[in-house]
């Protein structure tokens, strides 16, 4: 899904590399990263986002992780 978007702004950029980055990742943060993943896909209807604007979806992906990592 994220290699559909296009990431312009730089500091989106920034958060992408380091979200993506194989540096020093524990195995408590790459579970973090599978568990937001798999919570993240089961709340997304992929076929609706499939249907919207990048913008839009950019920004219900993003309100949604920021649901999943506040609970």
């Amino acid at each position: 899904m994220a290699a559909a978007f296009t990431i312009e702004a730089p500091q989106e950029q920034a958060w992408v590399t380091r979200l993506m980055s194989q540096q020093a990742i524990t195995p408590e943060h790459q579970n973090l990263k599978f568990t937001l993943h798999r919570k993240l896909l089961d709340r997304v209807n992929l076929q609706v986002l499939s249907s919207i604007a990048t913008d839009h979806i950019r920004s219900e992906v993003r309100a949604a992780l920021v649901r999943l990592v506040e609970e």
